[in-house]
């Protein structure tokens, strides 16, 4: 997946867009007005999308030209949904009723899940589906059982609450 092109650098792009070229200054003087912010702000996002290449900064006057097309930052945003939809149904196949999913944050190739109510062979049964996927590149787990009322560790069967990293890939061949 491609780093996702933030709403405050979409303000910026849709600037450069229906302007074309212009140097920095003007930029911050319309997104002055437009959004009302600072010129600091403005070249604090404008060095952000010349760092992901979503925009080309030129001397003299530090004029802008967007690399990206509207419609190349569209099928961007579009392919990121499709990607989280693929992942939160993968998610929901791996998991299903087994456990209890207690949060799931998605980040650019990385999904943190927690869930609950399962045993360690559950879990793993988990991570391997998970893993079987050609969308996962790698886990890493984390699990915590619990302890019995006598502290004494819980057996196998006890349920334990179980992190997983998964590291996706950053493209999927289409065979």
């Amino acid at each position: 997946m491609e780093s996702k092109i933030f709403d405050s650098e979409l303000k910026i792009m849709e600037i450069l867009w229906s302007a074309g070229e212009l140097p920095a200054r003007d930029i911050a003087a319309l997104a002055a007005e437009q959004v009302g912010w600072s010129k600091t702000t403005t070249y604090t996002v404008l060095k952000k999308c010349v760092e992901k290449g979503l925009l080309e900064r030129d001397d003299p006057g530090f004029r802008c030209r967007p690399l990206v097309t509207r419609q190349d930052a569209q099928r961007r945003e579009t392919r990121d949904l499709i990607d989280r939809m693929e992942v939160l149904s993968l998610l929901d196949e791996a998991v299903g009723s087994t456990a209890s999913m207690d949060a799931v944050s998605i980040g650019g190739d990385t999904v943190q899940l927690q869930f609950s109510g399962v045993t360690l062979a559950q879990t793993a049964q988990i991570v391997k589906a998970l893993e079987a996927s050609p969308i996962v590149a790698y886990t890493m787990v984390n699990t915590a059982a619990t302890t019995q009322l006598d502290g004494a560790p819980a057996d196998a069967s006890a349920p334990v609450q179980a992190s997983v990293l998964i590291q996706l890939q950053k493209e999927v061949s289409q065979g």
